[in-house]
């Protein structure tokens, strides 16, 4: 006899009958997700958008479990959002997806964080490679993602948009080292991890995470020490802007830049 089908199984296998080309999900922001202030956390937000963009993968048929059949993964070489406003303790928001294309080498995925109203409380895109699981190495995008229907909607950033630049001048440091709770399913450090990263590193007092632009260039694994060099930048439209690179096992693993506007303003 088959093993029972969970929950996530069964939605997914339903939507596959008529998947959705804009995927939404209902959250309720828990306590152990909220900080201090009683505010959900850039990081739970993003953990958000990862978490819709997985369900609708599994609905769309290219979800990472798809792909491993091919000895194929996903694995996020950007990550673009924008925060108006952190939703509180118990309120309710929901987050909708969408697949927004791809140049053949990458692919890419919109993300809205709605409030009860309808408001965009943060607006997001990642960039997606699929990675041969066996000879770590990015290959071309399958057809099965290629072709998939998009819907007719305005991306949630502008694209276009360069990457971080590289880290100069002086800069502070930060140090972590990698533990088993960072790692995801590909088996290397969380995608949200980094940008716990980038808040614990980056020094002001009174401000919050308005927005980050975070470009990943390697992979960083279990026992690993890491170091986060941030320097400061000229300031832009209000707010303090730093530029960081996070280093690991004498590689440059990632590239970012992050904006930050006083408690008061979110």
């Amino acid at each position: 006899m088959a093993a029972p089908l969970s929950p996530f199984a069964k939605r997914a296998l339903l939507a596959r009958m008529t998947p959705p080309t804009i995927w939404r999900d209902p959250y309720r922001v828990r306590a152990y997700e909220a900080d201090a202030a009683g505010l959900a956390s850039v990081q739970t937000i993003c953990n958000y958008f990862q978490e819709t963009a997985g369900y609708h993968a599994a609905a769309l048929g290219v979800s990472a479990p798809d792909l491993l059949r091919s000895g194929l993964t996903w694995v996020q070489t950007r990550l673009r959002v924008q925060v108006a406003r952190r939703p509180a303790w118990l309120e309710d928001v929901a987050v909708e997806t969408w697949p927004s294309g791809d140049n053949g080498r990458t692919a890419t995925r919109e993300y809205y964080l709605l409030g009860a109203d309808g408001a965009v409380l943060a607006r997001g895109v990642s960039t997606w490679a699929v990675l041969d699981v066996q000879r770590r190495r990015p290959v071309r995008i399958p057809d099965a993602i290629h072709h998939l229907v998009l819907p007719e909607r305005p991306p949630a950033l502008p694209p276009g948009a360069e990457p971080p630049g590289a880290l100069e001048g002086p800069a502070g440091a930060a140090e972590f080292r990698v533990r088993r709770s960072d790692l995801d399913l590909n088996g290397h450090v969380n995608n949200v991890r980094y940008i716990e990263w980038l808040a614990e590193a980056t020094p002001p007092e009174g401000f919050d995470l308005a927005a980050f632009d975070l470009a990943y260039r390697a992979e960083v694994f279990l026992g690993e020490a890491i170091e986060v060099l941030t320097a400061e930048q000229p300031p832009a439209e209000g707010a303090r802007v730093f530029r960081h690179s996070v280093r690991a096992a004498g590689k440059e693993a990632a590239r970012a830049e992050t904006r930050w506007r006083p408690t008061s303003g979110m």
